[in-house]
């Protein structure tokens, strides 16, 4: 990604020539698993820690689109399941009565 210093606008040019290679179980960045350990292991990564990894793409800026596609569904998750289980608990009731 490159800034434009006039106008600050930034720019993102796709580079079809370069090839990221991705492996299981790699060592990336470190994080705590559960809040109790250490790890550093990815279940899916570059082989290159230096290398970008977007499994879905990115945009025209460059952001992970699949970063964005899961904060969309932050609202639309929640409403589909208090519709599902609704419906489970009017279908249990239903069944109670008809028993």
């Amino acid at each position: 990604m490159t800034v434009d210093p006039d106008s600050l606008r930034r720019s993102f040019t796709e580079d079809p020539d370069k090839v990221v290679p991705i492996g299981l179980i790699v060592r990336g960045a470190p994080y705590r698993m559960w809040g109790l350990f250490e790890m550093d292991r990815h279940l899916i990564g570059p082989l290159n820690t230096r290398d970008p990894m977007n499994l879905p793409g990115t945009d025209s800026l460059g952001r992970d689109l699949l970063g964005r596609v899961i904060d969309g569904t932050r609202v639309s998750m929640p409403i589909g399941l208090i519709g599902v289980a609704s419906r489970a608990r009017d279908g249990a009731k239903d069944g109670e009565t008809r028993a």
